[in-house]
């Protein structure tokens, strides 16, 4: 008993010597304020923690209020932290999330699909909210776009589809990292998309959209919707480790190849060719890139 004793001690301690380090932190710096560690301290801190520090640092206590309720505005999964028990966080992003899906269900094509790609761009640099999202919404989400992948075969679609969920893996936070084994279910089949039974026919999808973006016979698309395209693929292939990329160019040399004969073309509009070459360098190694490409690149330029 006397030892659970001396644990207790020691972890309330430990505790809050890490509480006292992240206030002593956020009210000496001179930038804006990130609450997310604060955020999770008190998460994981009893009351009578928090009170023992309070009672130990009271000069600190107004400095740090204001730091809190002026980042609010940046940090909102924190605004409990000062709220009322109460308090209702404001639940118009989910019901908007559901009218898009539903829209996506009804008519799946890019022009449905577009909004909710922006939607979680958006959300990259606030992932926190997205555990907001009620997780049934999410999971519509996921189940809806999922369909889609597997039902349609326009690659703009497809391609919008998995930059949806590129968007939703790379906002990943030290929370998820640290709690893989907790993510939710709809997470873990988005992730799957990204993983190592998935990712070849992710990359597989992703190569042949630049390639028909980079050719001539691309009637149908406009120079503009070929760049948008090339734009979102490498976001989709920033989401991929460089392992990975580098494997499914080794086993697919002659995709690689047709990659960037494509690319280097004569005739290629400009900007396409620049985004092309951009996408060119993420899963290509250096040692395998056409030699037209430091040329290209040095034309670039001088025509600046």
């Amino acid at each position: 008993m006397e030892l659970n004793h001396e644990v207790l001690a020691a972890s309330m301690k430990d505790k809050l010597s890490r509480l006292g380090c992240e206030v002593e932190r956020l009210v000496t710096a001179q930038y804006a304020h990130s609450l997310q560690e604060l955020h999770e301290l008190v998460q994981h801190a009893s009351t009578a923690s928090l009170s023992s520090w309070a009672a130990q640092k009271p000069c600190q206590l107004g400095a740090l209020a204001h730091i809190v309720v002026d980042g609010l505005s940046r940090s909102s999964y924190a605004l409990h932290l000062v709220a009322p028990l109460d308090f209702v966080v404001p639940a118009f992003l989910p019901p908007f999330v559901t009218n898009l899906i539903n829209s996506t269900g009804d008519n799946p094509c890019a022009k449905s699909i577009w909004p909710l790609y922006q939607i979680m761009t958006g959300l990259q640099t606030a992932s926190i909210v997205l555990y907001e999202i009620p997780s049934e919404t999410m999971s519509s989400l996921q189940m809806e776009l999922t369909k889609t992948l597997r039902t349609l075969h326009d690659q703009t679609e497809n391609l919008l589809c998995l930059a949806t969920f590129g968007q939703i893996v790379s906002s990943n936070t030290a929370h998820d990292q640290n709690n893989q084994d907790q993510l939710p279910p709809w997470l873990q089949n988005i992730k799957y998309f990204f993983g190592p039974k998935r990712v070849l026919k992710t990359l597989e999808l992703v190569v042949l959209r630049v390639i028909l973006a980079c050719s001539s016979g691309c009637s149908n698309l406009t120079a503009q919707q070929s760049a948008r395209s090339i734009r979102i693929a490498i976001e989709i292939c920033d989401s991929v480790e460089q392992e990975q990329r580098e494997y499914w160019i080794s086993v697919n040399p002659s995709k690689a190849a047709k990659l960037c004969e494509k690319v280097t073309r004569n005739g290629i509009d400009r900007d396409v060719q620049i985004l092309g070459t951009t996408f060119l360098v993420s899963p290509v190694p250096a040692s395998a890139l056409p030699r037209s490409i430091p040329v290209i690149s040095v034309q670039w330029l001088l025509s600046e």
